[in-house]
């Protein structure tokens, strides 16, 4: 077999082993300025909740969960005319998605740089959707507002979760559907996220995967909905591209990210070894990993 790639592409040595140290640099290297300056800040201890995740995220990112922001928007039944809700919408895989269907989509997040890139991803595609910077937890919108109310790997991240969620039956109507979908607590990305906390990566607080559990979901949404289904799906990634594994990271766990361009290089390139031993045991070919996640999807109550 040939061991020639392509321009840029980061070989199974660069990833696993000795040439580690170069995806680390080039994670430094390419980290917005904007974020390091954040980060840096004298008053990073009293930043707003947004500060963490209000950095452009990395080009090309929102193809990682691009496939499970479609299944979402299907399993909800998101038809043309409806008016749709993406609540902590990040860049809005799943705002896109209801928009190529002819829905009245309104996307919120905390964090102006998602917002941002958002809106150049709809104008690129010719979609129309209303972009808001709004909290999860304190939607400034009615009651009833909306047929169908989701979010993509969001709410989980909210500094309330349960709180959050109880917005998304809030805005939406008798009847409509609310849905959502959360990372679980097996499998790569419940390895990554814990060893995340475990390093302080994460804001404080924060257990993404705590609704990445069957029962969890089913015992804290059951009691608000007319009828609740919970879907286990997996998603794959190809890490073994250039900067993708950095990439999926600064998407998905932004703030984990953020904080780990601030180590020094020796905790960097330990963390980065870390991760690295994480895709080995969770791959078989050296790049592609699978993750585990949860499709909730439920009905908000008649009056």
């Amino acid at each position: 077999m040939s061991s020639e790639r392509t321009p840029g592409q980061v070989s199974r040595r660069d990833l696993f082993g000795l040439g580690l140290s170069r995806v680390r640099d080039r994670f430094d290297a390419e980290l917005p300025e904007v974020l390091a300056a954040q980060m840096r800040r004298p008053e990073r201890v009293a930043e707003p909740p947004s500060a963490a995740w209000d950095v452009p995220p990395p080009e090309g990112s929102q193809r990682f969960t691009a496939v499970a922001a479609e299944c979402l928007v299907q399993a909800c039944g998101v038809t043309e005319g409806e008016r749709v809700l993406d609540v902590a919408c990040g860049q809005g895989e799943v705002a896109l998605a209801a928009a190529r269907r002819g829905a009245q989509v309104t996307a919120v997040d905390l964090a102006p740089a998602p917002l941002h890139e958002g809106r150049r991803l709809a104008a690129a595609e010719g979609l129309e959707v209303d972009w808001l910077e709004q909290d999860a937890v304190d939607l400034q919108l009615g009651n009833g507002w909306f047929d169908r109310s989701l979010s993509g790997f969001g709410v989980i991240w909210a500094t309330e979760p349960p709180r959050a969620i109880q917005e998304l039956f809030r805005v939406t109507r008798p009847g409509g559907t609310v849905g959502f979908t959360t990372w679980t607590n097996v499998g790569f990305l419940g390895a990554l996220l814990r060893l995340a906390r475990d390093e302080g990566l994460l804001p404080a607080g924060h257990s993404p995967s705590a609704w990445g559990r069957d029962e969890r979901v089913r015992q804290d949404i059951e009691p608000m909905a007319a009828g609740l289904e919970v879907t286990a799906r997996q998603l794959e990634f190809d890490v073994g591209e250039a900067q993708a594994l950095w990439e999926f990271v600064g998407h998905s766990i932004a703030p984990m990210a953020g904080r780990l361009a601030l180590r020094s290089d020796h905790d960097r390139t330990r963390v980065c070894n870390d991760v690295a031993r994480l895709v080995s045991d969770a791959s078989g070919d050296g790049r592609t990993v699978s993750a585990r996640y949860l499709e909730v999807v439920t009905e908000v109550p008649a009056v």
